[in-house]
């Protein structure tokens, strides 16, 4: 279980910004999920490790004056139900030797379509030609919310492991489908440290 607690900005965003200040979504989001880990040895050095996941989460109705991560323009007053998702997640590491280990990682989440009650208000941001702001609310200048969004990504990647406390992990996450979500590749490194 899981309980996001909104803090970020969101709301009254401004418009020459083109949504850059956006660092939250402004919702309470509950969250419930199951994970399953498995355990296969082969011999004394290749063993896959699976996992998977499957959670849902509900969002919280949200109250938004002006421009916001949603949308809308400077004098847009209403509610919005960004919609609850779902997802699910399945990963599996295959070690090739002691330091190395292979990884690949599949994830799927479906969010309902966002329902708004309220005002659009006027077209502030007439003057804007290309806004990222517009791409982040799912719609041009004038939309809100998003329709129901569908997402399918993939990570392959590797791993090398300098001892059992420390390791390194590249890769890279890109979108193989989805509807109502921008497609992306994005490369992705990190540390681990376990004690």
């Amino acid at each position: 279980m899981q309980e996001i607690i909104p803090t970020g900005i969101y709301n009254q965003l401004a418009p020459l910004n083109n949504g850059t200040e956006i660092t939250g979504t402004g919702s309470y989001q509950t969250a419930l999920g199951l994970n399953f880990q498995y355990l296969k040895s082969f011999n004394d050095i290749h063993y896959l490790n699976s996992h998977l996941s499957f959670i849902y989460s509900h969002a919280a109705t949200v109250l938004l004056n002006g421009i916001s991560a949603y949308g809308g323009t400077e004098r847009t007053k209403g509610l919005i139900a960004p919609g609850d998702s779902v997802g699910i997640n399945l990963a599996g590491e295959f070690t090739l030797t002691q330091h190395w280990v292979a990884v690949i990682e599949g994830n799927f989440i479906y969010q309902q379509a966002s329902r708004f009650r309220g005002s659009l208000g006027e077209n502030a941001l007439a003057k804007v030609s290309t806004s990222r702001l517009s791409t982040l609310a799912g719609g041009g200048l004038r939309g809100i919310g998003n329709g129901d969004i569908d997402q399918f990504t993939l990570s392959p990647g590797l791993e090398y492991n300098f001892s059992v406390n420390y390791g390194v992990i590249a890769g890279v996450w890109f979108m193989v489908a989805g509807k109502n979500a921008p497609s992306f590749v994005a490369p992705m490194m990190m540390f681990n440290a376990y004690w």
